[in-house]
């Protein structure tokens, strides 16, 4: 029988899990809204698995290698080029992507391990379980910091102002911003639907100019939300709303995370339509940063510390865009080291802070080389624990790292929200200088 179990999970963990038919249900990866223009590599994985279900396996490798020019390094088609070669009776070859995808994580090998085609490989990987076991081991540097109340929120993006010395946290599912204070205390900061704001995903507060900047979305579970999407400006310590900047034309949009330049300048990641749009201050509409051009499932968002240089989680790798010569940089990583699946990233001392949910899931802090085009090494603040399966966002507080940890997004994906069987929403604090080396 054929295992057809595909573990990474997290490609948007803002999207309900999308089931893909075959000898048994398989889990490709959360569901992405439909993409803008040419259809994504990502969308056509299901039919690579079509392919080779139907023994087509030459077909299937041809797919693979065309899809691996836009996602090289997604787990998903090292598990699928290891299945074509393996039905192909390429085992040599099937047993090096299966290597890969162990470097990666043993228990990606172990899941892979269990397919018809490659099961004669088995004996090769005699640590496999050993080792994933041990990759399995529940791991947290944090604490839990402040607790917020409404179970029902759907946290989501998180950011914080020090005019207040507030965490900012916004909600999916109620269209408002929250702030807890350095007491642990929790208010409202923006109101439910102010100046117009719907289901917020990414936040990000602009501490020289005082503005919130807030993205805000239709529902993605509700299919038939015909809300518009834009970024809208509040001001920090109030939350009184400011304005609205909407994406120009009339094409449907998921506007995710949000940074600002040293200039004032906002920038958003845009997972549905594959851009980054920007703003400079007092322009009315977002407009394409054209100089970074087409990703595959842009996400988290953050920038260096001198403003110089943007960093953009895509679906399987992060993006570095030197904003003054506008040159762009896939940045290199080990081979011991995945990172796709991100959802919101920061930057702090160097090193990217990065958030894996739904798969194998962690919050990692990736070291950078001094030029910040290759990832040296990673450490682990958080790792396979109960709340950390759906922690999607943090931010940098006076030298440590506060983050979200059971957000509640697994119950929107799911269309379960009910407070009364939800548990309050934790948020964690871990100091960004320790945690467990991974080399």
């Amino acid at each position: 029988m054929t295992h057809d179990l595909y573990p990474h999970r997290a490609l948007m963990s803002r999207f309900a899990e999308r089931a893909v038919s075959g000898a048994c249900a398989v889990l490709l990866g959360a569901a992405l809204p439909a993409a803008v223009g040419a259809q994504s590599p990502l969308e056509r994985m299901p039919e690579v698995r079509r392919a080779i279900s139907a023994g087509d396996a030459a077909g299937a490798l041809r797919l693979i290698d065309s899809l691996a020019l836009a996602v090289p390094d997604h787990p998903n088609l090292a598990f699928l080029r290891a299945h074509a070669l393996g039905r192909a009776g390429r085992m040599s070859e099937a047993a090096d992507a299966i290597h890969a995808l162990r470097r990666w994580d043993p228990r990606y090998a172990v899941i892979a391990l269990r397919d018809s085609s490659v099961i004669a490989l088995r004996s090769e990987f005699g640590d496999v379980d050993s080792l994933a076991a041990l990759a399995g081991r529940p791991y947290s540097l944090a604490t839990v910091w402040a607790t917020i109340a409404e179970p029902d929120l759907v946290a989501e993006g998180t950011a914080y102002d020090p005019a207040t010395r507030s965490v900012l946290v916004g909600s999916l599912h109620k269209y408002k911003v929250v702030a807890i204070g350095a007491d642990g205390s929790v208010t409202d900061r923006v109101a439910a639907g102010a100046g117009g704001v719907r289901s917020i995903a990414g936040i990000h507060v602009d501490s020289v100019r005082g503005t919130l900047w807030v993205a805000s979305n239709a529902r993605f579970d509700t299919p038939d939300d015909t809300a518009t999407s834009a970024l809208y400006a509040f001001d920090a310590p109030t939350g009184a709303y400011r304005r609205r900047v909407p994406v120009a034309g009339s094409d449907r949009h998921f506007l995710n995370d949000v940074v600002t330049g040293a200039d004032g300048s906002v920038y958003v990641t845009d997972t549905r339509a594959g851009r980054v749009w920007f703003a400079p201050p007092g322009d009315t509409v977002l407009r394409e940063l054209s100089s970074v051009g087409a990703l595959i499932s842009p996400n988290g968002i953050t920038i260096s510390p001198d403003g110089r240089v943007l960093f953009v989680a895509t679906a399987e790798h992060v993006r570095g865009h030197d904003l003054a010569s506008e040159e762009s940089w896939r940045i290199a990583v080990p081979d011991s080291i995945s990172v796709a699946g991100i959802d919101g990233l920061a930057f702090a001392n160097g090193a990217l802070i990065a958030h894996h949910p739904l798969s194998f899931w962690k919050v990692a802090r990736y070291e950078l080389d001094g030029d910040w085009r290759r990832i040296t090494g990673r450490t682990l603040l958080e790792a396979n624990t109960a709340d950390g399966r759906t922690s999607t966002t943090g931010d940098v507080v006076d030298g440590d790292y506060v983050f979200i940890g059971n957000s509640q997004i697994d119950r929107m994906n799911l269309g379960t929200i009910d407070a009364a069987t939800m548990e309050p929403i934790r948020m964690y604090r871990a100091p960004i200088a320790a945690g467990r080396p991974q080399r």
